[in-house]
């Protein structure tokens, strides 16, 4: 009887380390999750203020088009520059 006692308490005193490892295991778990919390909403914070930035520099950016003539202008570039390349091409081969 007596060993049976002696068996059931080491078997208590085992579990007991188990529960106190898993419970040291949890309090670091939710330590390094608010770690990576704070880490999270600092991105957050920059990629909102990157954002707002990037909504007036493309404000800015649709304004200065429109007051430079729309479209066609960046276009009639964009297909002066394709030409000038394919020309600068036809006097490097021949």
């Amino acid at each position: 009887m007596r060993r049976e006692l002696e068996m059931q308490s080491e078997s208590l005193d085992q579990l007991s380390e188990s529960v106190s490892t898993l419970h040291r295991m949890g309090h670091e778990i939710k330590n390094e999750l608010d770690e990576q919390n704070a880490l999270l909403n600092d991105v957050e914070i920059g990629m909102d203020e990157n954002l707002h930035g990037l909504s007036i520099i493309s404000k800015q950016t649709n304004a200065l088009v429109k007051k430079a003539g729309g479209k066609k202008w960046c276009a009639l570039i964009t297909a002066l520059s394709i030409i000038a390349i394919f020309l600068l091409y036809l006097i490097i081969i021949l």
